[in-house]
């Protein structure tokens, strides 16, 4: 039987890796929010390379279509939904938002999650004034150094 937290962190892991693999290797930074809400699951992502915000988009890289940009968000989005089967399955709260920052330098994960409902006008939780705030605020931390 899996332990709940192996899952959950697990599942984190996946999500990074995947991210990293997108960037090859060219960022010092990940960051990655997820959302759970009900039986909807979603997920953003934006790196940092150079001292910049890069968003998913924007990644200057020649394999980065919008069909593969697609693959990878479908995919860390089943590790979001894995996590909410796993706290289900364990009778554990959901997270409802979750925010991820990967340093690669020295390969260390800061996490957060919010289990409080979250009242938002946004149609899209993931690409919600709260995710871009955040990107807002990444990029002013960075221009302060």
């Amino acid at each position: 039987m899996t332990v709940f937290e192996d899952v959950f962190s697990d599942a984190q892991t996946e999500m990074v890796s995947m991210a990293l693999r997108y960037a090859n290797g060219e960022v010092s930074d990940v960051f990655i929010q997820f959302t759970i809400q009900g039986n909807m699951c979603g997920v953003g992502l934006f790196y940092v390379k150079d001292a910049k915000v890069v968003r998913l988009e924007d990644r200057p890289v020649a394999h980065a279509s919008y069909e593969i940009r697609r693959s990878l968000v479908s995919q860390m989005t089943d590790e979001v939904h894995r996590i909410s089967l796993a706290c289900a399955e364990a009778n554990r709260p959901v997270p409802v938002e979750g925010y991820l920052h990967y340093r690669v330098a020295p390969n260390s994960l800061d996490a957060r999650h919010s289990y409080d409902e979250i009242h938002d006008d946004d149609e899209d939780p993931v690409r919600s004034q709260r995710f871009f705030a955040w990107q807002r605020e990444v990029q002013q931390e960075l221009d302060s150094v």
